[in-house]
């Protein structure tokens, strides 16, 4: 017995040492495989709205079964958003340019909503419609529908269309979690004006969000669901990230130690699902740094397409061929929305990167933040 447990602790000790990088190192692009993570947490929310969309008796979501707090779909977003607060914060922070920061997330979220909606609206809105076609784009919510949602007030509904499904009406409803998205772009770009790159100082703002979170003040996100109110954690998640990342080891006893911390607090509503969802995306962010998760090169990043045309082509799914066996509807949707996806990438994605990385090179500026301008003018004074 002494020996099985001495190998399998040897086991435990080789698993935990096999990577171990500051996350510094992990955000070179050579060192991990993000894009394939993000394909996998696009597919899981539509995985997870499988079950509402064709609902069939005795199936649930696995995620849901084994917590009880959450489901896949949910959890997934939590995930896009913590690795987008580490990418973005890691970006401003190089660049160190709130111009060039604004180009780039306008560049790869707004081209290819537009492309979502406009679609949706004008081609598949009238040929799913209950309604004829002259009455349908006769009715103000057809354009009311491309306005709002480009404005990211999200509007679900579009006349006549899938009002008969199990999920009647919503046209596209994971369009909601992009205006908070935003809106957590906007905030670091509102303390990177008055901090500029002074870590200590975001840091506070990060922590600030997180403690909001885990003592359920409710000043930020407030919500009755955690579905919304624990976006804005998991983004600040990722800004500590990116913020230390010289200091932080993204290792096996980080990813265990987070386990670890969870199993203790597991009875403790709501901070067990806090403690869940900083366990799993450090767990993810470790394997996406291992060689052979590397090695599953992904050419085209069609996450996004995925997350945005997903629950479109679920409900013309079950439109059409109506409630079947559950894992074969997600099949079909997976396969339908990977070839979407796709041609959203090549036809409109790649090209608006393109083109605001082009125009990301003419910009020169450096901002400090209206801190650090205020921080040299009294050292120049005491200077004098």
């Amino acid at each position: 017995m002494r020996r099985k447990s001495v190998c399998l602790c040897g086991y435990i000790r080789l698993i935990v040492n096999s990577l171990i990088l500051k996350v510094k190192d992990l955000l070179k692009r050579e060192n991990n495989n993000f894009d394939l993570l993000r394909i996998i947490c696009a597919s899981a929310v539509m995985i997870g709205h499988s079950y509402r969309l064709n609902p069939v008796s005795g199936e649930d979501d696995i995620v849901y079964r084994l917590l009880g707090f959450t489901y896949s779909s949910a959890l997934a977003v939590k995930v896009f958003f913590c690795i987008s607060g580490l990418l973005v914060t890691d970006s401003i922070m190089r660049r160190r340019s709130m111009l060039a920061f604004a180009v780039s997330r306008i560049f790869r979220v707004f081209p290819a909503l537009l492309f979502v909606v406009v679609v949706t609206a004008f081609i598949i809105g009238p040929l799913v419609s209950i309604l004829p076609a002259k009455e349908y784009f006769r009715n103000s919510q057809v354009y009311m529908y491309v306005f709002m949602n480009m404005l990211m007030h999200t509007q679900h509904f579009l006349p006549g269309v899938f009002e008969t499904l199990p999920w009647a009406h919503y046209v596209n409803s994971p369009l909601w979690t992009l205006r908070i998205e935003v809106k957590c772009y906007l905030g670091l770009l509102l303390f990177y004006f008055f901090t500029g790159p002074r870590k200590w100082l975001l840091n506070a703002v990060a922590g600030i969000i997180i403690l909001d979170a885990v003592f359920h003040l409710g000043y930020i996100g407030v919500s009755h669901t955690t579905e919304l109110s624990l976006l804005p954690f998991s983004f600040a998640l990722g800004m500590i990230l990116a913020l230390n990342k010289e200091f932080i080891n993204i290792n096996g006893y980080l990813v265990l130690t987070c386990i670890l911390a969870t199993a203790a607090v597991w009875q403790v509503q709501h901070i067990n699902e806090i403690m869940f969802i900083t366990s799993f995306c450090m767990l993810l962010l470790w394997l996406s740094g291992f060689a052979v998760v590397r090695k599953l090169e992904i050419r085209y990043d069609i996450s996004y397409g995925v997350y945005v045309w997903g629950f479109v082509v679920q409900q013309i799914v079950y439109m059409v061929v109506g409630t079947q066996n559950i894992y074969l509807y997600m099949l079909e949707c997976l396969f339908i929305t990977y070839i979407i996806a796709w041609l959203s990438f090549i036809l409109v994605e790649q090209r608006a990167i393109g083109i605001g990385q082009r125009l990301n090179k003419r910009i020169r500026s450096t901002f400090d933040g209206v801190i650090g301008i205020l921080l040299v003018r009294v050292n120049d004074k005491g200077d004098k």
